[in-house]
C-alpha cells in the first residue's frame, strides 16, 4: 500500500516497533455531505493472522449502520469485509477499499 497509494486512504504503521497495529485514514469522497472530512481508524492484527481477520476500530467520532456506537466495542467495525481477506486471492487494499467504498454509501445517502 505505501508502493502504490490508492485513493480514498492512507495507511501506516502507528509505531514501528509493532506491525500489528495500522493507523488508516479514510479520506470523504468529494461528493458527500461530508466532503473534505477525514475519519481515522486502527487496523488490528491478531497474532494468529491470517487465520483469524484483523479489527477495524473507528477513532474518529461517526455513526454508521456498520459500526458499533456504544458499549466494549465502540467504535468497531461490525461487517465481514475484514474476514474475507484471510483467504488468499483478497488483500489488505482490496479490504480497505471495499471499508470506503461502504462508508461512502452513507455518506451519499
Amino acid at each position: 500500500m505505501q508502493k502504490h497509494p490508492v485513493d480514498g486512504f492512507s495507511a501506516g504503521l502507528v509505531d514501528d516497533d509493532n506491525i500489528l497495529e495500522w493507523g488508516i485514514v479514510i479520506m470523504a469522497p468529494a461528493d458527500t455531505l461530508w466532503e473534505g472530512a477525514t475519519l481515522k481508524t486502527r487496523l488490528i492484527f491478531p497474532p494468529e493472522y491470517p487465520l483469524l481477520p484483523p479489527k477495524m476500530i473507528f477513532d474518529s467520532e461517526m455513526w454508521h449502520p456498520n459500526v458499533y456506537d456504544s458499549g466494549e466495542k465502540k467504535g468497531e467495525e461490525f461487517v465481514s469485509i475484514l474476514v474475507s481477506i484471510r483467504l488468499s486471492e483478497k488483500t489488505l487494499e482490496w479490504a480497505l477499499l471495499r471499508v470506503v467504498r461502504l462508508v461512502a454509501r452513507v455518506w451519499r445517502g
